[in-house]
């Protein structure tokens, strides 16, 4: 009867304890749990921010090698420029001097045809002169002579019959034949020698404006190698405009994804700021048990 009386108290103070140290069980289990997915989630944002860091480093190293790239292609761009430019400089001087030269001749061959043709007239007609002096002057003579001789038959027919008359008339007919033979042949020798001079002449007037010519057809061929390398120098500045055109829509692609990352990794920093700012701490509630008095 005692050890009931006295039992009954204790029994329920046990049961009381039991009863109490289930619910805080329960309330730490759920705060280690809280703790264990805060942990993990942490983690996983941390894997995540490195992650990311390292595609913005890799998309970092990217866009710095496109930027090489770029420098790269407008450094290769300027040396073909100036190299172009250079060639048309050079072949722009080379068609000036040609101009200046095809001028210079030009007017020396103008010079000398003027030269040429003054003096191959002049000596021409000199000669001709000459000629014509000298064959009037043989005539002349031939004519003294045979009128010498005229004058010798006259006087030689006056005591003459008239066989030995008409003899002298038969050789005076002969001589008149003869010197008229001998002045058309030299009228003759020299009509040709005349014209082969002129025919020189032509000739070598002919040959000179096949030079100048010549020299023309490769000036017009200078020409068109000027305007054919314009013609590539703007070709390959298009193309080299075409890839840097590209080039920089695919930059302006690139940091147009790094700036959305850098705001996604800004957002996630900001979230994760925030969780390590509250105090995930467990906060354990224990259930005081009651006092027998």
């Amino acid at each position: 009867m005692y050890a009931s009386q006295h039992s009954g108290p204790h029994s329920r103070v046990a049961a009381t304890d039991q009863g109490g140290a289930v619910p805080i069980t329960s309330a730490l289990g759920q705060e280690l749990d809280r703790l264990v997915s805060g942990t993990l989630a942490a983690q996983d944002y941390r894997d995540r921010v490195e992650a990311l860091t390292h595609a913005v480093r890799a998309t970092d190293e990217k866009v710095l090698n496109l930027t090489r790239l770029v420098k790269l292609s407008q450094n290769i761009q300027e040396e073909k420029e100036a190299e172009l430019r250079q060639q048309n400089e050079e072949l722009r001087a080379r068609l000036k001097r040609q101009e200046q030269l095809t001028s210079q001749l030009q007017r020396q061959l103008e010079e000398v045809q003027a030269t040429v043709n003054a003096q191959a007239s002049q000596h021409v007609a000199q000669r001709i002169e000459a000629r014509v002096a000298a064959s009037a002057a043989q005539q002349e003579e031939r004519w003294a002579a045979v009128r010498q001789q005229l004058a010798e038959l006259e006087t030689r027919l006056g005591s003459s019959d008239a066989a030995t008359t008409q003899h002298f008339e038969e050789r005076l007919a002969q001589l008149e034949e003869h010197v008229q033979r001998v002045a058309q042949t030299s009228m003759e020798a020299t009509n040709q020698w005349a014209k082969r001079n002129f025919v020189r002449f032509k000739d070598r007037v002919n040959s000179l404006r096949a030079d100048v010519a010549d020299i023309r057809g490769g000036q017009q061929e200078l020409v068109t190698a000027v305007q054919s390398a314009n013609c590539r120098a703007e070709a390959e500045y298009k193309k080299v405009l075409l890839i840097l055109q590209e080039k920089t829509k695919e930059a302006d692609a690139l940091t147009e994804l790094v700036e959305k990352e850098l705001r996604h990794l800004q957002k996630v920093a900001a979230q994760h700021q925030i969780l390590a700012s509250k105090d995930i701490t467990p906060r354990l509630h224990w259930t005081r048990s009651p006092t027998t008095r």
